[in-house]
């Protein structure tokens, strides 16, 4: 079996750290690293931490990104958390682009897997922020990664694992969660989502944008 190596970018976040125990556990992955700027309270013998401090600039990890297969990106914050448009846009879209660019350059065969949002728009022209941003992103991650990206666009995440000092809107939704059966368009979980973008990024051909109902069918395996 190919040995692959993996990289979670929003490694203390409800997705990122589901992508995490997936990985961990998952005989294919042989290696997961998680980057992140505090330590983490997961540990398992394939997980390493790779602790950096400034998400605008990669250069002190070039050596480590070229040994890097895949990497599950599920780097953000909600709107609602960061007041300032511009922190927000910096968080959201710059974070993950400079690591994009700097991935690629590492190893040109990079499979970047990125958590979007349902809603995201393309044309960049939503008066939202957050969908317009999102849409941003992607939009600049398809021109430096070409066929090396996978997009997820989830709908509301509930969170298997609640995590401690949840934000409030995380807590608040929460209650929302029983609609998954009555309104799946619109309802998935952490394991979902985590499952189905391990299952994309092993794909022979992956589908390059993923709605939140083919998350669902791609969490059951391909």
């Amino acid at each position: 079996m190919a040995q692959t190596t993996v990289l979670v970018m929003g490694a203390t976040g409800a997705v990122g750290s589901e992508v995490i125990r997936q990985c961990v556990n998952d005989a294919r992955i042989s290696s997961v690293a998680a980057l992140t700027r505090r330590p983490l309270t997961l540990k398992h013998e394939k997980l390493r931490e790779i602790v950096h401090e400034d998400f605008l600039d990669y250069s002190p990890l070039i050596d480590e990104f070229g040994e890097i297969d895949i990497c599950y990106c599920a780097l953000g914050v909600s709107q609602v958390q960061v007041g300032d448009p511009k922190l927000y846009t910096t968080i959201t879209r710059d974070y993950v682009v400079k690591a994009a660019q700097a991935l690629k350059a590492a190893n040109s065969e990079i499979m970047f897997v990125f958590v979007s949002g349902a809603g995201a728009d393309a044309s960049e022209s939503s008066g939202v922020l957050w969908r317009k941003v999102k849409g941003e992103t992607e939009n600049r991650l398809r021109e430096v990664l070409h066929d090396r990206l996978i997009i997820v666009r989830p709908a509301y995440i509930y969170p298997i694992h609640p995590r401690e000092n949840a934000p409030w809107q995380e807590r608040i939704w929460s209650p929302f969660y029983h609609l998954k059966t009555v309104m799946p368009r619109f309802v998935t979980d952490t394991v979902e989502v985590a499952r189905a973008m391990l299952e994309l990024s092993l794909s022979d051909a992956p589908p390059r944008l993923v709605s939140n109902m083919d998350l669902k069918r791609w969490a059951k395996g391909p």
